[in-house]
């Protein structure tokens, strides 16, 4: 007897990759968007860092 869950996991593999290329396809803007906020805050973050760290010399 075949165990049910691995088929049924085989079958919707397929479904599963379908679904999250679509999303990726529909996303991948706003991912790279908050992506790239967040990697242009902490880099104002370290120069704030370092700019009060040359004013504390």
């Amino acid at each position: 007897m075949k165990d049910t869950a691995v088929l049924s996991t085989a079958a919707s593999t397929p479904a599963v990759a379908l679904s999250t290329a679509t999303w990726l396809g529909a996303h991948l803007p706003e991912a790279l968007m908050f992506l790239t906020l967040i990697w242009t805050v902490m880099n104002i973050v370290a120069l704030v860092y370092k700019f009060i760290k040359w004013v504390r010399k």
